[in-house]
């Protein structure tokens, strides 16, 4: 039994009879409008003091004996607020306005952010003091990323029909802030489309996926583009592990988790030299300007067996030092410390 466990056990031992439930609704401003009504009396009626509220909208009042410790994982709302539309961006920039305007987050002990990136943006956006920000990293789940066996690269290949030929991959969502089309067009304009095929996996709109595939149409890699769509849970191993290269050009991340599983499987990464994305890469990834479809060009055209080898090998070391298991434990010790 480890340390963290022989912590958790000794929590439910200690309050055992505590045990206690709560269901939000579904909707966001359901959700936002009982957690602020609400839950707080329903947790101190429960006997909770200290309430960690993983969500950002989760911010519940009470009497007063009641401490809420909010994580904030990114403030995309404040850094593209003029790039997107639509009612889903506006109402979570409508949101943390009302967080800075009733200094909400002020009045919590503190706050948790994944990153310096993140705590960077609640300072400038929110007003918030630095040391108001504890920084505690995400983890990785080293159980289900790992550089993969043959067999789990060949099941991949073979579902998505692709054979024995070298590909790049990009996973994730393909909103304006992931720079997809940009990507397209570096990926056209690399040289590499002759000797290797672009794969795009992540979940999309059809108006998204359009988009896409109009730019890798119009540069002219149209048949050199895979669109793999939603994939499962249990190929990501394969996928990322099977890929020469791994491409996330994201124009702001609060974290990154995508960059740490892909080196956890000994995936070379090119990513963005700007937020979140260079604490988590450190030395193991090559940074390129997101902005310049030249810099991300060029990266992907510098590739070579000796590169790919080094960024895999530093790669693996590099997501070793992130785990779920330290994260739990910093966050406890936040927990217990504002209790």
């Amino acid at each position: 039994m480890s340390a963290l466990d022989e912590d958790v056990v000794a929590l439910r031992l200690t309050d055992a009879r505590r045990s206690w439930r709560a269901t939000l609704p579904d909707r966001h401003l359901l959700r936002f409008m009982k957690a602020q009504s609400g839950l707080g009396r329903e947790l101190e009626r429960a006997g909770c003091t200290v309430f960690g509220a993983t969500e950002p909208w989760v911010l519940p009042r009470g009497t007063g004996r009641l401490r809420v410790v909010p994580t904030c994982h990114d403030l995309i709302p404040f850094e593209f607020s003029g790039d997107y539309q639509g009612w889903d961006h506006a109402k979570w920039t409508v949101y943390f306005r009302w967080l800075r305007s009733t200094r909400a987050l002020e009045r919590c002990p503190c706050v948790i952010s994944p990153s310096e990136a993140t705590r960077a943006a609640l300072v400038r956006h929110l007003g918030l003091a630095p040391d108001h920000v504890v920084v505690i990293p995400h983890g990785l789940d080293h159980e289900r990323f790992y550089p993969p066996l043959p067999e789990e690269v060949e099941a991949v290949r073979g579902r998505l029909g692709i054979g024995a030929e070298p590909y790049a991959l990009y996973l994730g969502g393909f909103d304006y802030r992931k720079n997809v089309d940009r990507l397209v067009e570096a990926f056209a304009h690399s040289g590499r489309s002759d000797d290797m095929l672009l794969l795009l996996a992540g979940p999309s709109s059809r108006e998204e996926r359009r988009r896409v595939l109009d730019t890798a149409q119009r540069c002219g890699v149209m048949r050199r583009v895979i669109w793999a769509g939603r994939v499962e849970e249990g190929e990501l191993n394969g996928l990322y592990g099977g890929a020469q290269v791994f491409l996330y050009p994201s124009l702001s991340e609060g974290f990154g988790l995508q960059v740490l599983e892909a080196m956890a499987c000994g995936c070379p990464v090119i990513t963005s030299d700007r937020s979140a994305l260079p604490e988590v890469a450190g030395d193991a990834a090559l940074l390129v300007d997101p902005t310049s479809t030249a810099s991300i060009a060029a990266a992907i055209a510098a590739l070579d067996d000796e590169q790919c080898e080094r960024l895999s090998q530093a790669g693996i070391a590099r997501a070793r030092e992130f785990d779920w298991a330290t994260t739990a434990r910093r966050t406890l010790d936040v927990y217990q410390r504002v209790a």
